[in-house]
């Protein structure tokens, strides 16, 4: 039913305390309010109608024999049942619709989280979803795999997580063949065929699958797949986005095949690149994001390097963040380091964000290093940065050199703001924003573009003039001969009407 054509009947009854069995009972953690448990009369009509029934509510199914926290939030008046599965509908502005679901087994709170998620219509489709087991690995099994159909139709990109839940075969190539992009989180989960129908079902696809996490965050990760498994799905399948984490050390390499536009690699240990021959690994995707986990106290000089220079081999890379962390506060990083980090930059000739944020290494004695290296990168766009704002030198020179020389850059923080001192840093990114600006105007409009600049914007600025003009030499060109044609123009005009005067009678002879 459309919000349309909605039902106005009463969604809910009261069942009368006195007729409670204690499994009818609402148990909210906030004392000596009234706590009501209500009963269905009909689907809602979407589920935000539920809203309007107050923030916390108590439904009791009868089908399945369990019971439904409802609440817009909850914290101030929590259900004192511990519950077997929490689903969390997300949406604009912060609003949220939060669902507690408590039964005698597992079958039939999986039952019941598939009759809410078939409740939810496509006019009101939240922006996020997600769906928490408890505690091990809840039995999603029951729910079947149409509510997952439902789920990913309504909004097909927006992000659904699932955490601590295992599921059918059937539902794992449910999700995994949507004709569509979707942005599926699973973090500890388990399929019960070890990922056979899920990887089957994504190699099958036409189009990539989108966005997908495999995260581990209580052991160590392989429980998604089995190794066969994970060595398919990283060599063949197409996808936006992956994530992983902690992954068994035998399995530690494969995610770098992955045919990813992106990776995003957590809790990858230090020992399972030791290991290795570097110089042999494959790194497919273009972004790489990697943070590394290193529990020694000295520095791992060798890998540092050869991690790089296979970086640098590759040459692939449009963005870049490879990152350490460490029980040590911070490494000293060895000067030999920064140079391979510096060569690896360069060598990735189409490098457009280099990402230093987030990182064990102690980057603030090499900060002058590292821009000065990098001062003659042609694509590089953005070098983040997590270091003390000492380290760009007095009234921050090293930028100040930087940005001078190489108009295509900024340095910004781990939160994007721009380092900089107000003024003098301010001013000549105003001027390399002009100068990016000019360099990208469309063909067609650059000599209207570049004579309204000159006359209105760069008019009284002589840097803007000047590159204004050194960049459009052309335009500057067809501007003068325009004018040129405009004042001959003006002089033949000039010309005739002096010729038509002349060839007139005065008014005295028109009178005789």
């Amino acid at each position: 039913m459309t919000s349309n054509n909605q039902d106005e009947s009463p969604l809910f009854e009261v069942i009368p305390p006195y007729e409670c069995t204690p499994e009818q009972e609402a148990l909210w953690g906030e004392r000596g309010k009234e706590a009501f448990t209500f009963k269905l009369l009909r689907e809602p009509s979407t589920l935000k109608e539920l809203i309007n029934y107050g923030n916390c509510i108590a439904i009791w199914h009868e089908e399945h024999k369990t019971m439904t926290y409802v609440a817009r939030y909850f914290g101030v008046r929590d259900p004192l049942d511990v519950q077997v599965l929490d689903i969390s509908f997300g949406y604009a502005n912060d609003a949220h619709l939060e669902f507690k679901i408590v039964g005698r087994t597992e079958a039939a709170v999986a039952e019941t989280a598939a009759f809410w998620i078939g409740c939810e219509k496509a006019e009101e489709g939240s922006e996020d979803i997600k769906l928490y087991g408890s505690s091990g690995h809840f039995d999603f099994r029951n729910a079947g795999s149409h509510c997952f159909v439902n789920m990913l139709q309504i909004r097909p990109l927006r992000e659904v997580v699932f955490h601590r839940m295992m599921f059918s075969a059937e539902q794992a190539h449910v999700l995994a063949t949507r004709p569509y992009a979707s942005n599926l989180n699973f973090w500890d989960c388990t399929f019960e065929d070890e990922g056979t129908a899920f990887v089957d079902g994504i190699q099958s696809r036409q189009s990539p699958l989108g966005c997908l996490a495999l995260e581990s965050f209580s052991n160590v990760g392989g429980q998604f797949f089995n190794y066969e498994n994970m060595r398919r799905f990283c060599q063949s399948c197409m996808m936006e986005e992956l994530l992983v984490s902690s992954l068994k050390e035998e399995w530690a390499l494969l995610p770098f095949s992955a045919k990813a536009e992106s990776l995003f690699y957590i809790s990858l240990s230090s020992t399972s690149l030791m290991g290795n021959d570097l110089q042999s690994l494959n790194i497919a995707t273009p972004k790489l994001n990697l943070i590394i986990e290193h529990d020694d106290s000295t520095v791992p000089t060798e890998l540092l390097t050869a991690f790089r220079r296979r970086v640098a081999t590759l040459g692939h890379f449009v963005e870049l963040r490879v990152t350490w962390e460490s029980n040590v506060d911070s490494f000293d990083v060895p000067e030999c380091v920064i140079h391979e980090i510096i060569q690896a930059a360069l060598a990735n000739r189409d490098l457009r964000v280099l990402d230093f944020t987030e990182d064990d290494l102690n980057m603030n004695p090499h900060v002058g290093t590292l821009l000065e290296g990098l001062k003659d990168h042609n694509k590089l766009s953005t070098i983040k940065m997590n270091v003390d704002v000492e380290s760009f030198g007095h009234d921050y020179s090293h930028i100040r050199k930087l940005i001078s020389h190489n108009k295509n850059i900024v340095v910004t923080s781990i939160h994007d703001y721009i380092y900089t001192d107000g003024s003098t840093i301010d001013d000549l990114y105003s001027i390399n924003r002009f100068y990016r600006g000019s360099a990208d105007l469309p063909l067609t409009l650059r000599p209207s573009l570049v004579a309204t600049a000159l006359t209105e914007i760069a008019s009284n600025d002589f840097r803007r003039s000047a590159l204004l003009l050194s960049q459009h030499v052309d335009v500057l060109h067809e501007l003068v001969l325009f004018a040129k044609f405009e004042e001959r123009l003006k002089d033949s005009a000039c010309s005739r009407l002096k010729r038509t005067i002349r060839n007139q009678p005065s008014r005295a002879a028109k009178k005789r």
